[in-house]
């Protein structure tokens, strides 16, 4: 059995000026990253990320995208150029809002020869319906599961922000994100997303923190080799 092709949702979205780190209610963070509140555009610190990321063997990350010339666009530049040098991880976008396609924009980030290609379409992880374009791409929605598609979690929890509804998957001491691991095992899906690397917010994240070190990165190991 092959296994399937296994990604990570990464944002870069932070930055040390107070950028998504605390700066209102809904951006609070609860949890304590390993590198503290770091600025996503800092080459060091997205080098230190491919390291953890490529030490889980996973195959790809998926980068939050918010659309042209936006500080996301900007960063994701950045850790596309780093990819492309030093790493043999493969990328492709999330597009946060449909409003944000811009097709020949766009081509410049899917005709890169790292970029994500399911049955020879530029993958493209949509929030919303799969947009309307011209380009022939694989689109998956966030959170989707289907027979083809499935999404890991280690846990969530959006009760401190503000939200009207609210929801919280516990980590049970990584037994929830090992459940995950099986269930994928079980049903063999051509494309895993792991939710996530570092969305603190929702404290969904596997990044190495002061409250699990990188217990979570072994589990995260641990599972792509049972994939496989």
């Amino acid at each position: 059995m092959n296994g399937p092709l296994i990604g990570i949702y990464y944002y870069v979205w932070y930055s040390k000026e107070g950028r998504h780190w605390n700066d209102e209610v809904s951006n609070a963070v609860i949890d304590h990253p390993t590198l503290a509140h770091y600025d996503s555009s800092d080459e060091d610190t997205i080098q230190r990320h491919i390291e953890w990321i490529e030490s889980c063997e996973l195959d790809f990350i998926a980068i939050s995208w918010w659309g042209r010339k936006s500080y996301e666009d900007i960063t994701a530049r950045k850790v596309v150029k780093i990819l492309s040098e030093k790493s043999s991880l493969k990328f492709c976008l999330v597009l946060e809002r449909n409003s944000f396609f811009d097709n020949e924009h766009l081509k410049s980030f899917f005709n890169q020869p790292n970029y994500v290609r399911v049955d020879g379409k530029p993958l493209v992880v949509t929030y919303e319906t799969s947009p309307d374009n011209d380009l022939n791409c694989y689109f998956v929605r966030y959170m989707q599961n289907n027979a083809w598609i499935r999404h890991l979690l280690a846990g969530y929890d959006d009760t401190h922000l503000g939200r009207r509804r609210s929801w919280q998957l516990p980590r049970l001491n990584g037994e929830t994100y090992r459940l995950f691991w099986r269930e994928t095992k079980l049903l063999n899906p051509r494309v895993a997303f792991v939710v996530s690397f570092n969305e603190w917010h929702e404290r969904s994240a596997i990044e190495p923190s002061e409250e699990w070190g990188d217990f979570y990165l072994a589990l995260t190991k641990m599972g792509v080799r049972s994939l496989s």
